[in-house]
């Protein structure tokens, strides 16, 4: 296969199939299967700069490409090794996870024009990643073998790792989430004999045990919108299709989600805020076989928002929000992603309409906030990758943050009450 310029725009090779969301906004296929068998994940650093894997099967090698421009691809990068998740630290400094024989990553410190690639001594295939922080992460999938490495963590930004794989493993690995530094989940199971098991650590990664299971359903995803809330979503062997699980009680105990639409699959599921969440899956069709599913109300109620046209009997995978530009992203298989603008039902303004005021900025060490408002607020602190860096939940007249830990650069703030939001940047410089 050869491979050309991916122009995002250019209708030579490239199928845009429009469905509405409920909120009006398009959801818009990319079809890049001319040049991509599978695209694996997409990871944006800023609104216009993101970055593309995938696998190509003809000669089979790894791809990554990359925008600046927020629409077109360039030229592509070739990797050694299978590449299966992205992950950025910073504008320059990045990683990307995979293996086909065990464990492998590549690394950038020049914003993805080249990349390092080494072998680590773990038989996890790196299906996916979770950071904490810059420092600690994990990488995470299925095994070689049964009875494989599924867990390895790093406590160095990916310098060095260590495995930490539960006892008695399950097959897999397939999804990780994390309440605070501490508390978090992880969840997989047997994919062949449909089979999902549920870990939980309270020591940061250190040590796993196992919580939940269901002998009938495989779960490739799990989620928390707060420290009592969370999703988890599987899939079955037919004709159970696609399962959904909630905790309303820190993981405790799962529920059923019952008021759901019918698909073959579920994913990946993420949410945006407390009430805003999607879902990627599959219905079972060869052509336009990926859907998403969409909640406004904290999960209660779920409804499909858009049936994809793009090829292939597997799901939509991994979803990406943009917090640049709100954009979302999900990946295909059948080579392609699919791409929507977040729209919710809470009203965007600005910071100081909602009775809000911070300074100083830029920052050394105290953010000050003043709720002039005394609203029910949320404070987040989000760095340039866009993750979650700090939270601080109902303010009171006057709050701070300790921002001195952060490391020189621009952040945004995120501020969030029950109907309305708003996001500013900040810099932290000492």
């Amino acid at each position: 296969m050869t491979i050309k310029f991916i122009q995002l725009f250019s209708f030579l090779f490239i199928f845009s199939f429009f469905n509405q969301n409920i909120h009006g906004q398009p959801w818009i296929d990319t079809d890049l299967s001319d040049n991509l068998d599978f695209v694996n994940d997409l990871h944006f650093t800023s609104s216009l700069t993101g970055y593309m894997i995938g696998f190509s099967s003809n000669p089979p090698q790894t791809i990554v490409y990359k925008t600046t421009n927020g629409g077109s691809w360039g030229q592509p990068i070739l990797l050694d090794n299978t590449a299966k998740d992205i992950h950025f630290f910073s504008p320059n400094n990045g990683i990307i996870s995979g293996g086909s024989l065990g464990t492998n990553i590549c690394r950038t410190t020049n914003a993805g024009a080249s990349w390092s690639c080494e072998s680590l001594p773990f038989s996890c295939l790196g299906e996916r990643m979770h950071f904490l922080d810059d420092d600690n992460g994990f990488i995470f999938g299925p095994g070689v073998n049964p009875g494989d490495d599924v867990i390895i963590r790093t406590t160095d930004g990916g310098n060095s790792w260590v495995n930490v794989t539960p006892m008695n493993p399950p097959e897999a690995i397939y999804g990780m989430d994390f309440i605070n530094n501490n508390i978090g989940f992880a969840a997989g199971g047997n994919a062949l004999l449909e089979e999902g098991v549920v870990y939980k650590t309270t020591d940061g990664g250190d040590s796993w045990m196992q919580v939940f299971s269901d002998v009938d359903f495989t779960f490739w995803d799990i989620n928390f919108i707060s420290s009592t809330k969370g999703f988890l979503v599987g899939n079955g062997a037919f004709p159970n299709g696609g399962k959904m699980y909630k905790t309303t009680d820190g993981g405790d105990s799962w529920q059923e989600v019952t008021n759901i639409p019918s698909v073959v699959s579920f994913r990946d599921i993420y949410f945006s805020d407390g009430i805003n969440g999607i879902v990627s899956g599959n219905n079972g069709s060869f052509f336009g076989g990926g859907v998403i599913l969409k909640t406004t109300d904290g999960g209660e109620n779920w409804e499909l928002v858009h049936s994809t046209g793009l090829p292939g009997l597997l799901p939509l995978n991994k979803i990406h929000h943009n917090l640049f530009n709100e954009k979302i992203y999900v990946a295909s298989p059948g080579g392609g992603y699919v791409q929507s603008t977040l729209v919710t039902n809470i009203e965007t303004t600005s910071i100081q309409q909602m009775g809000l005021s911070f300074y100083p900025n830029p920052s050394s060490d105290l953010l000050y906030f003043d709720n002039i408002s005394n609203n029910q607020l949320t404070v987040e602190i989000i760095d340039i990758t866009g993750r979650l860096i700090l939270q601080k939940t109902n303010l009171e007249q006057v709050s701070s943050i300790d921002v001195s830990n952060l490391a020189n650069g621009t952040y945004l703030i995120r501020v969030v009450s029950d109907t309305i939001s708003a996001t500013e940047k900040f810099i932290v410089h000492k």
